[in-house]
């Protein structure tokens, strides 16, 4: 289970993502770990993806040997047809997508990557990726229009530990919300800044 929050701003990106993993034994019994780093470093900034991990993170090494972004697509349908060859049929690998940052000529940009596009998101976007069959809307609606709507661009803050505190603040709150509704989304997450000058990731414990 994976819940990522992204955010893209005019001069700078957010990307979050909580830390459990699960394992599934039967339809009903899992074993939950609360200690997954779900967000990666690459050399151009942050690179995750929702789905089967193992998936995301055999397409990521493929970056990390000098692939290029425009090759990821046809990189992520052969890394699914390798694990299907592993493991068999399974849905998390049908809907593994990645999302990473890369830099552009107007600064960091997320890129949304499935079997058959890769998609650079613009400025004032607000992205969400979460459990299939899940609501995650119901258990923090207010918190996430709230993000939305304060969603402004690094510079308008007047130090780099402002921006970084204001925003850590609310995704942290989206967090508790949806930990509280959902046993399978932790409340501690790993977050990633970024912006021209700099890339800057934080665990985050989030505690009661």
């Amino acid at each position: 289970m994976t819940f990522i929050i992204a955010m893209q701003a005019e001069d700078s990106l957010i990307v979050s993502a909580d830390n459990t993993t699960v394992a599934f034994s039967n339809r009903t019994a899992f074993r939950r770990n609360i200690a997954s780093k779900k967000l990666l470093d690459w050399p151009g900034g942050v690179f995750t993806g929702t789905g089967e991990y193992g998936v995301v993170q055999r397409t990521l090494e493929h970056l990390i040997r000098g692939a290029a972004l425009s090759s990821l697509p046809a990189l992520l349908a052969h890394e699914k047809a390798y694990r299907r060859q592993e493991a068999g049929p399974n849905e998390q690998i049908d809907i593994t997508r990645l999302i990473l940052s890369a830099p552009t000529p107007e600064g960091p940009r997320l890129h949304i990557v499935t079997d058959d596009a890769i998609e650079q998101i613009g400025p004032g976007e607000l992205l969400m990726f979460f459990p299939l069959d899940y609501d995650f809307f119901a258990a923090s609606s207010e918190a996430i229009r709230d993000l939305n709507a304060a969603l402004c661009p690094q510079s308008v803050f007047a130090t780099p530990d402002e921006w970084i505190g204001f925003y850590a603040e609310k995704f942290a709150h989206i967090y508790a919300l949806q930990s509280q509704n959902n046993e399978l989304i932790s409340r501690s997450f790993n977050i990633h800044f970024q912006t021209e000058e700099q890339s800057l990731m934080f665990f985050a414990e989030n505690p009661a």
